[in-house]
């Protein structure tokens, strides 16, 4: 984690792993409290429930696009 660098030059770089992994745990969870919300009767809600959905998911693509680490590229 600590040659982790940030930068619009790092687009075709992977990301670290911690973070891919980190991303896919928020994705897994934010999935299922969608579906839950949903099941519970937050149906009215829906479109303010899928922009936050849709919000996260953007921020996280956005962060990962600009996070590489050196270390992983190798692999």
């Amino acid at each position: 984690m600590g040659d982790t660098t940030i930068s619009i030059s790092n687009h075709s770089k992977p990301a670290p792993k911690w973070f891919r992994k980190l991303k896919r745990a928020v994705s897994i969870s934010s999935d299922s409290v969608v579906v839950l919300m949903l099941a519970a009767g937050f149906a009215d809600n829906s479109f303010a429930i899928l922009i936050v959905r849709v919000g996260i998911s953007g921020a996280f693509n956005f962060v990962e696009t600009l996070l590489a680490d050196p270390d992983d590229e190798q692999k």
